[in-house]
């Protein structure tokens, strides 16, 4: 009896028998989630791999983001935008707000799984972020180095924005963040730039927090230093991670999860206003509302083992689109316009063949290795 009570009052399913004894109870509420978002245990006396502690609901958005991302970008490269589909495919090319929803989720889920104990944080969390990085960006500068004479539509980048880029500070200037052969990784490069400054906004108060929110929402529109116009994306996802103070009952949060969903026509067709500002800020105020709705919605169970395959894969699958698209766009340039279509599906495929082959040798390793700095 006391073993079986005990099982069912931990989050660990698996495990059986006297193994129960070494683990701490755990009895959670209706609407409390615990956010974990790259974590996976196996049990000793089985091999299946099963998601632990994961929040379904943000890693199906989190993977719906990333598609996003990729249909912007075969959109915009290929050019298949016209006055025609202009109004089915303008959803599509929601891209950089897709980014956006990306930042302020990395706070949030960075904010909730953040150890105040944990000395070496900022080396764990480069150690997860940079190997896929490079891995991405210095095996298409190889290619680019060897094939460049056989393309005449590709410039090799220079010596300089190959350093810019080769220490992932590309976000802080405006002449190379959208350097080749990988232009999307400037917003990993925001990720690692914020993540040498992310333990300082977990360590002051929350009322000093929202104060320097507050100060830093003019840069929303900073047009100098690209990385700082992304810093309040950030800020709000760390306060919404640290307070945690408004909660939704079940039916409520799917409601007004279903509602948020279809406000992202207004992103698709932004509000007249040729103020910068106000466009930012109102995708600001968006996203942090279907953040934090998104993130008190508890999908069904038969979606978690769908979940963990795409949210774990997100990080993969947005690096790896970059140098892709572009090798596939060097080629497409005399086709017409229906044969483009061609190339989008060899780059959607070839995207998802290489996230399958940079996840378990390059991401899953990155993983494991941060941990051991934990």
């Amino acid at each position: 009896f006391f073993f079986s009570s005990r099982r069912r009052h931990t989050r660990y399913p698996l495990v059986t028998g006297v193994q129960t004894c070494a683990l701490p109870i755990c009895i959670q509420s209706r609407n409390t989630y615990n956010y974990v978002m790259d974590v996976e245990f196996h049990s000793p006396k089985s091999k299946q791999k099963t998601s632990h502690s994961r929040n379904v609901t943000l890693d199906l958005a989190r993977g719906g983001a990333a598609l996003i991302v990729l249909a912007g970008h075969l959109i915009e490269s290929f050019n298949l935008l016209n006055d025609k589909n202009k109004s089915i495919l303008s959803f599509l090319t929601t891209g950089g707000t897709a980014v956006l929803f990306f930042f302020l989720l990395s706070g949030f889920v960075l904010s909730i799984n953040f150890n105040k104990e944990q000395k070496k944080w900022i080396f764990s969390r480069l150690i997860r972020l940079l190997p896929v990085y490079y891995a991405t960006y210095l095996i298409p500068l190889i290619l680019l180095l060897v094939f460049r004479n056989k393309v005449e539509s590709i410039d090799f980048p220079n010596l300089r924005s190959i350093l810019w880029c080769f220490f992932g500070s590309q976000s802080l200037s405006t002449e190379y963040i959208l350097s080749l052969p990988n232009p999307p990784l400037w917003s990993l490069s925001v990720e690692i730039v914020f993540s040498l400054i992310f333990p300082i906004f977990m360590f002051i108060s929350e009322t000093a927090l929202l104060i320097i929110l507050f100060l830093c929402l003019p840069l929303l529109v900073n047009s100098n230093i690209p990385f700082l116009s992304y810093v309040p994306f950030f800020l709000v996802g760390i306060y919404l991670g640290r307070t945690q103070k408004w909660t939704l009952k079940p039916k409520s949060a799917k409601v007004l999860g279903l509602i948020s969903i279809m406000g992202y026509y207004f992103i698709a067709y932004p509000f007249s206003s040729s103020n910068l500002f106000l466009i930012q800020f109102y995708k600001l105020v968006y996203l942090t509302l279907l953040l934090k709705v998104l993130s008190q919605i508890k999908a069904h169970e038969r979606l978690e083992s769908k979940s963990v395959f795409i949210g774990a894969r997100s990080y993969s699958f947005y690096a790896c689109q970059g140098p892709i698209i572009f090798g596939f766009q060097a080629l497409y340039e005399h086709l017409g316009y229906h044969k483009r279509f061609i190339f989008v599906l060899l780059s959607a495929v070839t995207v998802a063949l290489t996230t399958e082959l940079c996840y378990p040798h390059v991401d899953r390793f990155a993983l494991k290795m941060s941990r051991k700095w934990k």
